[in-house]
């Protein structure tokens, strides 16, 4: 077939590969082993893991990759897949424990990914086993069922906080400027009032500035005139009821 390549061993060892078409094969001298090097080969990864916060989280992972070396495919180790299987899930495990169930199961999905297919490609690299890794896909994160209740409402507890925090800041952003108005106001408001005071107390600092002398005169004439101008004030703006004696 055209996807594939033939392992040709002689007597057991390897002799050389052979390309796609017509080839000649001494019976009972040459074995061929046809790999197909062009296909997506996929492997999945899964089990209970233990995160940094020592929960425990079931994770699925699937890893895509290919044969590009047919001889290492074959011979660098006994399986190549179980190989990477097994590296797979070490990689994996390892990853898994450096962060919080939290994050796993949240936002982390992609550094996760991206770490577990480079410690895997750390892994493999030093045994050469033909294969180049295509595409690591992090399936699904779950708490196990014996606590997935409690987990879920966890989730929605923070959302729901999420949520309030969202709300709160609108409430902020809203008021916040119209509180800004008010305090303005209130503050000019104050000033004038302050003003106004002091403008009246001046003023009333004068007038008995000026009446002192005249006090200091004629005291007796100067309260009688005062006490006639103020009586004059209050009773300008009071019904009056006159009585005959």
């Amino acid at each position: 077939k055209g996807q594939e390549r033939g392992v040709v061993t002689r007597f057991g060892k390897f002799s050389h590969l052979v390309e796609p078409g017509l080839n000649w094969k001494p019976t009972f001298i040459d074995n061929v082993q046809a790999v197909n090097v062009e296909s997506v080969r996929e492997l999945a990864a899964s089990g209970v893991m233990l995160t940094s916060d020592e929960n425990v989280v079931r994770v699925e992972m699937n890893v895509q990759y290919r044969v590009t070396d047919p001889e290492r495919y074959l011979f660098s180790v006994t399986s190549a897949d179980d190989s990477l299987r097994q590296a797979t899930d070490s990689a994996l495990r390892g990853v898994i424990g450096k962060y919080t169930m939290d994050r796993i199961l949240t936002e982390g999905r992609t550094v996760i990914r991206s770490d577990t297919q480079r410690e895997l490609e750390e892994t493999i690299r030093p045994y050469n086993m033909g294969i180049t890794l295509l595409d690591v896909n992090f399936q699904t994160a779950r708490p196990p069922e014996e606590v997935k209740a409690a987990f879920d409402d966890a989730i929605a507890a923070r959302e729901n906080e999420q949520q309030y925090i969202r709300e709160a800041e609108a409430y902020t952003n809203e008021v916040q400027p119209r509180a800004n108005g008010q305090a303005q106001r209130i503050l000019e408001e104050a000033r004038a009032y302050k003003t106004q005071t002091v403008l009246e107390a001046q003023g009333e600092v004068a007038r008995f500035a000026k009446i002192l002398p005249e006090y200091k005169a004629a005291p007796e004439i100067t309260r009688e005139r005062l006490y006639i101008e103020t009586m004059e004030k209050v009773l300008s703006h009071t019904r009056k009821v006159l009585v005959n004696d």
